[in-house]
């Protein structure tokens, strides 16, 4: 399987790291052609703005819309916020393949960034999971489903073919949460 990383802006090496250690062949993806050639794709942490203003100007907008409509897509922090249906503070567009609202530095600036043990019901156990300017997500229907919770509010959600986390694990050792979008 070759799991395709958005390769605009962000924390995108991490990524490849471990869906190398799963033994999955993983692609930087930068042009449309590029979401040709994979089954999957993650769009990692970065700078939400920015990547979207990328997006753009690498005329890559509708293509991943139209890649998530059937594939798995998964968006980690800035990708969370890019796949919103809705996204506040400040308001800005977003891909919408994913029925949840997200609001933007939710859990604080850069310098409020911290690291917490959070259970990933999906994984039946507890991960180390980094919140960088981490965004506040809910779902807007019934049809997202929580999958890990952080202080009483959702951090990991699901919906359909597309899943998204208000956090980071892949600065960690654990590929746990790959291995879970490995399996959609």
């Amino acid at each position: 399987m070759t799991i395709g990383i958005l390769s605009l802006q962000g924390a995108v090496s991490p990524h490849i790291r471990h869906i190398a250690s799963l033994s999955q062949q993983a692609l930087r993806i930068r042009t449309e052609d590029d979401l040709r050639k994979i089954e999957r794709l993650i769009i990692p942490g970065g700078e939400s703005t920015t990547m979207l203003r990328l997006l753009k100007s690498h005329r890559l907008i509708e293509p991943i819309i139209e890649f998530g409509k059937s594939r798995p897509v998964w968006g980690v922090c800035a990708g969370a916020i890019l796949l919103a249906k809705k996204v506040f503070n400040p308001t800005q567009d977003s891909l919408g393949l994913c029925d949840i609202f997200a609001r933007r530095n939710f859990y604080g600036n850069q310098t409020d960034s911290f690291t917490a043990s959070v259970r990933i019901e999906a994984l039946s156990r507890e991960m180390e999971c980094d919140f960088i300017r981490a965004p506040d997500i809910e779902p807007c229907q019934d049809s997202a489903e929580v999958l890990a919770e952080y202080a009483g509010r959702p951090v990991l959600i699901r919906d359909k073919n597309i899943l998204v986390s208000s956090f980071h694990t892949e600065l960690r050792d654990d590929p746990g949460l790959h291995e879970f979008f490995l399996g959609f």
